[in-house]
């Protein structure tokens, strides 16, 4: 297994959007939740998933979605663990994480 460790700004991707979720639906929020710890427990499992992200020249430089939810995991693979860059939304923003 290949540890993933969030960065500060997907730690705070994730918070709102499941705050902007829970303002509307409990539900869905704890939904949205679950769905993103199993990505992520794939990615632990499977760190060489994911698909490349368009625009981007390094290999290691991977994405990753979020079933049922219009985000994505992006994220970098080193030798030693794995970096989440962004936990992105798919129309807001596009490539923000890349600074």
């Amino acid at each position: 297994m290949t540890p993933v460790r969030l960065r500060q700004r997907a730690r705070r991707d994730l918070a709102e959007a499941i705050a902007w979720y829970r303002e509307r639906n409990n539900d869905v929020a704890a939904r949205l939740a679950a769905e993103v710890r199993q990505t992520l427990q794939h990615l632990e499992h499977f760190p060489d998933t994911g698909g490349r992200v368009p625009g981007v020249d390094d290999a290691d430089l991977r994405q990753l979605p979020v079933h049922n939810f219009p985000y994505s995991i992006v994220f970098i693979r080193f030798s030693t663990h794995v970096s989440v860059l962004a936990i992105a939304h798919k129309r807001r923003r596009p490539g923000y994480w890349r600074q």
